[in-house]
């Protein structure tokens, strides 16, 4: 398979370390119903803006001595996506006038972006303080995507958990009340996720699941074997849900880069590119950029390669439910 190359941005944008390919045109696709975190919409309107002024061959002092902004110093804060600067229509819209930007399309997106920060927000904000930086940006970029392609190690991953399979995952190290309360709301904040399957046909899910973390017995014989039951159901009558096990023989001839990865595809005629985020136990995660993500992402389609196929993973779950089984 020939794989689009991963979104990098451009030096030119100096959006530093951020994963958004939005430079000359291009931006995030868009998703009915929610809008990106604040931080990223304020870069993506803030590279657009930028590439306006220098469309219109105007340096920022031109713009600061005609009075469309009152210093350089906010111009410049609104192109870098900075927080610490007012941005609203009537600033916006002045500088597209100055600008002479006319094109329907580019304004219709610069005002979306407008909008988004006059008040929207996404759905992850209920859940208060759990969904923050480069995982507020996934949150988002999964509900766009088309493809998503997914390789765990370590457990199954959350979108397919169920309810015992996750409480046991996140409640086994909780000491104190506080932690225990906090596990349970980012219980909550995983089973809302879980509706980016609910759409069928919306998009295509692949997991890859280690052989490993499948025959490891988490919370308990009973638990795993609801979900085990769990994923064949999904992979026996989801069209747009694939399971697939990556058995521990096959490390001869595909050896993953990480213990967690997710490849995020997107239509082409909506300007979208390939996106790979990293998830690592205990440090988060965040967006892989070269040359690291390419190495990655082969190392994935090598996985893709030599994992099971369906029938070979449904014999699989079949026979590991029934050892799972308790004795009579």
């Amino acid at each position: 398979m020939c794989w689009r190359k991963i979104a990098i941005v451009n030096e030119e944008s100096r959006v530093a370390a951020r994963p958004l390919s939005v430079v000359g045109g291009a931006d995030l696709p868009e998703v009915p119903g929610s809008v990106p975190p604040p931080h990223t919409v304020r870069q993506l309107l803030g590279v657009r803006m930028r590439a306006a002024r220098k469309a219109a061959k105007l340096k920022i002092a031109d713009v600061v001595e005609r009075g469309v902004v009152s210093s350089q110093s906010v111009l410049s804060r609104i192109e870098n996506g900075h927080e610490n600067v007012t941005v609203n229509e009537k600033l916006i819209e002045g500088l597209l006038a100055f600008y002479g930007v006319t094109d329907p399309e580019e304004l219709r997106v610069i005002r979306r972006r407008v909008a988004e920060l006059e008040g929207q927000s996404a759905w992850w904000t209920a859940h208060d303080g759990l969904v923050v930086g480069e995982f507020a940006d996934l949150l988002y970029m999964e509900r766009a995507a088309d493809r998503i392609t997914v390789y765990e190690s370590v457990f199954v991953p959350g979108v397919l958990q169920v309810p015992s399979y996750m409480d046991a995952v996140m409640t086994h190290v909780c000491l104190t009340p506080e932690e225990r309360e906090r596990a349970h709301k980012r219980q909550q904040l995983r089973k809302d996720r879980q509706r980016l399957l609910d759409d069928e046909g919306s998009r295509q899910y692949t997991a890859i699941i280690e052989e490993a973390v499948l025959l490891r017995t988490v919370g308990s014989r009973a638990v795993m074997r609801e979900q085990l039951r769990h994923l064949l159901n999904l992979c026996e009558n989801r069209k747009s849900v694939h399971i697939r096990v990556f058995p521990m023989s096959a490390w001869e001839q595909a050896l993953p880069m990480t213990a967690s990865v997710t490849l995020l595809q997107f239509p082409r005629d909506r300007g979208g590119q390939d996106m790979l985020y990293a998830d690592t136990a205990g440090s988060g995660g965040s967006w892989l950029r070269e040359p690291r993500g390419e190495m990655v992402k082969a190392a994935l389609e090598r996985v893709r390669e030599h994992a099971w196929d369906k029938r070979e993973t449904l014999k699989f779950l079949d026979a590991r439910i029934a050892e799972l089984v308790d004795p009579r």
